[in-house]
């Protein structure tokens, strides 16, 4: 259940006079861990190395970019455009100082059949 429900719940509870349920509705939803929204720079020493792709900083500069241990080369912090083992071993891991998670996609919106545009073949 989501914390904006179970709120909810809890206050029609109460509204009810049913403060048992209420009790219970609340203890729930505190016995939750609290899912923690990581929208600020963390320290790269927390960032996950498990090939996870997150959003890395260095001074000034930001990038897509994982924890790749190569073949060949040293382990270390790439940027996703480095992905030939090649590139790896000529020009090794960026020295990174933060990162973040990438946020999620959008959600895709389907649209009506009568408004998409026709293929490229439909309009010749």
């Amino acid at each position: 259940m989501k914390e904006r429900e179970a709120l909810k719940l809890a206050l029609e509870a109460l509204e009810n006079y049913k403060y048992a349920e209420a009790r219970t509705i609340i203890r729930k939803a505190l016995a939750k861990p609290e899912r923690k929204l990581l929208t600020e720079w963390q320290p790269i020493e927390t960032a996950p190395k498990d090939g996870r792709r997150v959003l890395l900083a260095r001074h000034r500069w930001t990038f897509e970019g994982s924890w790749c241990e190569p073949h060949e080369g040293r382990a270390g912090w790439y940027p996703i455009s480095t992905v030939e083992e090649w590139q790896m071993r000529e020009e090794g891991p960026v020295a990174v100082s933060h990162w973040m998670p990438l946020p999620e996609p959008p959600a895709t919106q389907r649209t009506p059949a009568s408004r998409q545009r026709p293929e490229t073949s439909d309009r010749l």
